[in-house]
């Protein structure tokens, strides 16, 4: 059921009968999630990265004269 209702388009009301067609639409359902989730957490990573080594760096706001 759930993946009926990951893989159906408009009010699920048109669902995948056939064997062959469910574990297509499970292995393109969880290779589609794939491609979303991977890259967000590597990015993500790397702008934490980025910040924690932007607050370490001093700050220098003092005027120039």
């Amino acid at each position: 059921m759930a993946i009926d209702t990951l893989t159906t388009v408009g009010y699920g009301d048109v669902c995948l009968q056939t064997p062959l067609g469910k574990i297509l639409a499970e292995i393109f359902a969880v290779l589609g999630i794939g491609f979303i989730v991977i890259p967000t957490g590597s990015l993500t990573s790397a702008f934490r990265d980025a910040l924690a080594h932007r607050r370490a760096e001093p700050r220098n706001d003092s005027p120039k004269t």
